[in-house]
This record gives C-alpha cells, sequence and structure tokens, in this order.
C-alpha cells in the first residue's frame, strides 16, 4: 500500500504539515501493530489452552490458563498455573538412543532431577528426546501456539490491512 504525501520546499507549511501527517501516519501504524500482536497473541492462547484443556494425569485437578496481556509494544502470551512447566516439558523421560537433527541422544535419563523435568541440549534448546517415556510426555502447547500464530500471520495481516489507510 502506497502513501503520497506532496511537499513544496520553499513553503514552510507545506513541510509542517507533511511532517504532521508523518507523524499520525507513525501513531496509527503503531496502533495497527498493536493490534497484530493482540490478534496473533489471542490465536495463539487459544491454540494452547485446548492443548492444556485436554491433557489429562490421573488425580491431577490444577488447571493451567492461558492469558493475552497487551504491552506498549505488542502483547505476550502468558500460560499459568502450578504445574505448567511439567505439562509443557514433561516429566520423568528416558532417552533411548534416537537421533534428532544429526544429535544422538545417550541413552538413560535425561532430567535434573530424580522425577526428570528436561535440559537444555548442547545444541542451545530445551529437549525431551526419545521414545521410552517413564513420566508425562510434553504436551508442546506454546510449541503449537508458535505454529499456528506463524501460520495464520499473512491472514491477520491481511485482516488489518484497511486500517492503515
Amino acid at each position: 500500500m502506497s502513501r503520497r504525501i506532496t511537499i513544496r520546499w520553499d513553503d514552510r507549511d507545506s513541510i509542517n504539515d507533511a511532517i504532521k501527517e508523518l507523524k499520525e501516519y507513525q501513531k496509527k501504524l503503531h496502533e495497527v501493530e498493536i493490534k497484530f500482536c493482540v490478534a496473533l497473541a489471542e490465536i495463539g492462547r487459544q491454540t494452547a489452552q485446548a492443548v492444556y484443556d485436554e491433557f489429562y494425569l490421573e488425580g491431577y485437578n490444577r488447571p493451567v490458563t492461558c492469558e493475552v496481556v497487551q504491552t506498549r509494544d505488542g502483547a505476550k502470551l502468558l500460560a499459568n498455573g502450578e504445574d505448567v512447566c511439567f505439562i509443557e516439558f514433561g516429566t520423568g523421560m528416558d532417552a533411548d538412543g534416537s537421533t534428532h537433527e544429526g544429535y544422538t541422544f545417550t541413552p538413560g535419563s535425561w532430567s535434573s532431577s530424580e522425577l526428570g523435568k528436561g535440559m537444555f541440549s548442547e545444541l542451545g534448546f530445551w529437549v525431551w528426546e526419545g521414545e521410552t517415556f517413564t513420566g508425562t510426555p510434553p504436551a508442546h502447547a506454546l510449541e503449537r501456539a508458535i505454529a499456528e500464530m506463524e501460520s495464520r500471520a499473512s491472514e491477520v495481516a491481511q485482516q488489518l490491512k484497511g486500517e492503515l489507510t
């Protein structure tokens, strides 16, 4: 979308009007940017909440709730709950020697406690590899939320495009 501003360089009022128009457009662009972030975060919230709502563990009754919080520069998605980390990343899994993206996880426990919580790999990201589960498998709700937000970003941008005219 193009926007045209005409300026007469020898006219102070023309230059001031152009500056005013650019500042108004900048403000409007920031407002639409916030709407874009909030809309994507809401898509992520719905996706993550659906995953958390489907989580079932015998005797478990502490739900996870997701919310969108608008910030000065956009929005953030929060997952709140007493056991959210255990649900998101899983507990007590053993690696079975499987390979992921060229890295082989040696058989044994990949945890930071006796019950298991996952770990950061040498590759610099949180991992929970292997097929042998001795506890709760990871839900990956936030990872799924990110994927859904990425896949729908163009759609949301198209919906908001008309607000910049």
